[in-house]
């Protein structure tokens, strides 16, 4: 029998950000980001819904040489683009489990953006319900206005 055994620094425990977007999410709590790290993360996530992305920055010096991400795909759909410290870098994905990405750093790295086709709907079942409430009070209004005339 052969095999080949890989020796690796300590990746860290699994840790999660929690509330992640719960300004933006259909039900106000957000989502749950899980990573893998051997420091933390910032609880502030900055998402861009223009430019479709998340960022992430990284409290402290890691030691490790890649970070793993598990995203919600209500959050971010299609990663497609990765970018740490500025620089495109190149991405595992699998989608066995959520959208997992295994993202290569340096131990000196603070940011990592994550882009994709679609981030957080910018018209969630909440917001389209005030959307549709507010065109019909002003159809309603119109119709009440022109009928006294």
């Amino acid at each position: 029998m052969n095999g080949i055994v890989h020796v690796v620094k300590n990746p860290g425990s699994v840790q999660s950000i929690n509330n992640v977007g719960s300004g933006l999410s259909d039900d106000g709590f957000g989502f749950q980001v899980k990573y893998i790290l051997d420091t933390n993360l910032q609880r502030d996530v900055d998402i861009d819904t223009s430019e479709n992305t998340l960022t992430f920055k990284i409290s402290g010096d890691t030691e490790n040489e890649q970070i793993t991400f598990v995203l919600p795909p209500k959050l971010i759909e299609n990663p497609n683009s990765v970018w740490v410290d500025g620089e495109m870098s190149d991405f595992q994905t699998d989608t066995t489990t959520g959208t997992k990405l295994i993202i290569p750093i340096e131990p000196h790295s603070k940011e990592i953006k994550i882009m994709g086709t679609h981030v957080i709907p910018e018209f969630g079942f909440f917001a389209l319900g005030i959307l549709s409430i507010g065109l019909i009070s002003t159809v309603f209004l119109i119709r009440s206005k022109f009928s006294l005339v």
